[in-house]
């Protein structure tokens, strides 16, 4: 097939390189103006702005097929209090959370304070828009969580979580709108700083299949199936990449 791929980052020639693996004629677009109906039959978008901007949406207006899901599904991925709240409302297992959005409330720090003096546990507090991977703050007293509240009211809507701790993992799904399939499980390096330390970075490298006591098909199962059975049901199928990161908990 002639494969269209949005975006020219290293995941981006990943997917290049693993397409003409396959025999597909491929290249490299940064705009989906660069495609049409005549000369691409498949757009794969890497960069997670491209599908938020509704890089898929397009993609149907113009008849041609897109691995990736509309923008109002990438919401999943754009938005970290939708993501929250969906994984709360399916019964999928979490932190405790609540979302803090300026616009619904003039007192946003002071409610952030309220709710996280309330749950009596550290936090961590969380952009909810696209950040890159960096817009996440571990803060290690409360005067940091703090300044972290207030730094993130400043930017707009955010998240506070109550703080788990275990090893982490990547668990990214290919999904055809009814079912998922996982790729290795991985694992990223986060921080910035050596022994784990300073702020978050957009992941500084990763390797698969991570040492992980658990099989992928179960994480499937639990964190990621529920989601793809969801939009199925609404009429809305994901299709795409979904991609769930875990925190390995004693529970």
């Amino acid at each position: 097939m002639k494969v269209l791929i949005l975006g020219g980052g290293g995941r981006e020639q990943a997917i290049a390189w693993a397409c003409r693996r396959s025999g597909h004629e491929v290249r490299l677009a940064t705009e989906l103006g660069d495609a049409s109906s005549a000369d691409t039959d498949l757009v794969i978008p890497g960069p997670e702005a491209a599908l938020v901007a509704g890089a898929a949406d397009e993609c149907a207006v113009r008849g041609i097929p897109c691995f990736g899901p509309t923008a109002l599904l990438a919401q999943l991925e754009a938005s970290k209090g939708y993501a929250r709240q969906l994984a709360h409302d399916l019964g999928i297992p979490g932190p405790r959370f609540a979302r803090f959005d300026p616009t619904s409330s003039t007192t946003i720090v002071e409610d952030a304070r309220t709710w996280w003096h309330d749950l009596g546990r550290p936090v961590v507090v969380k952009l909810d828009g696209l950040a890159a991977g960096k817009g996440v703050v571990v803060p290690d007293s409360d005067g940091e969580t703090d300044a972290a509240i207030i730094d993130a009211a400043s930017a707009g809507s955010f998240v506070l979580e109550e703080r788990i701790s275990g090893p982490e993992c990547s668990l990214l799904a290919l999904c055809d709108g009814t079912r998922s399939a996982a790729l290795p499980l991985a694992q990223d390096h986060k921080r910035i700083g050596e022994g784990d330390t300073g702020p978050n970075t957009g992941g500084m490298g990763a390797y698969a299949p991570a040492p992980v006591p658990y099989d992928p098909s179960d994480l499937l199962a639990t964190f990621v199936q529920p989601v793809v059975d969801h939009f199925a049901a609404a009429g809305t199928p994901y299709i795409g990449v979904i991609y769930a990161g875990l925190m390995l908990t004693t529970d």
